[in-house]
């Protein structure tokens, strides 16, 4: 399943070295606009649920002890249309299970699939 239309795009990464490359991957897909970006589970959840973005890149590991789990299942009740690309490095099967299991659409591993994930957009 690809992501045909014109997409806004909210990313959620407590690295802001990851958060730019995304951006840059991003920035080559012209249908695609970044629209905001969050470092933690408290950010995500507030700018996410003002924002509506079509698509939430989301990291599970965030700042403190915050998980992408919780960000996940708080916007898929706030905007159960959400569109989400799970972009981790806990990319075993059980973190892929859970992810599927609380509606993610997508889920890379970012040591090895990292530029896998701007496909699907394409």
């Amino acid at each position: 399943m690809a992501i045909t239309k014109s997409t806004s795009v909210f990313i959620v990464e407590d690295s802001s070295v990851i958060r730019t490359r995304i951006k840059m991957l991003l920035a080559e897909v012209e249908k695609v606009k970044v629209v905001g970006e969050a470092d933690c589970a408290v950010d995500a959840i507030k700018f996410g649920s003002k924002l509506l973005p079509d698509v939430m890149v989301l990291d599970i590991n965030l700042l403190g002890n915050d998980t992408g789990f919780l960000v996940l299942k708080e916007m898929k009740k706030i905007h159960p249309s959400l569109i989400t690309i799970v972009l981790t490095n806990y990319a075993d099967a059980q973190y892929k299970k859970k992810s599927e299991e609380l509606g993610a659409n997508y889920f890379f591993d970012k040591s090895n699939q990292f530029n896998e994930m701007v496909k699907v957009f394409n």
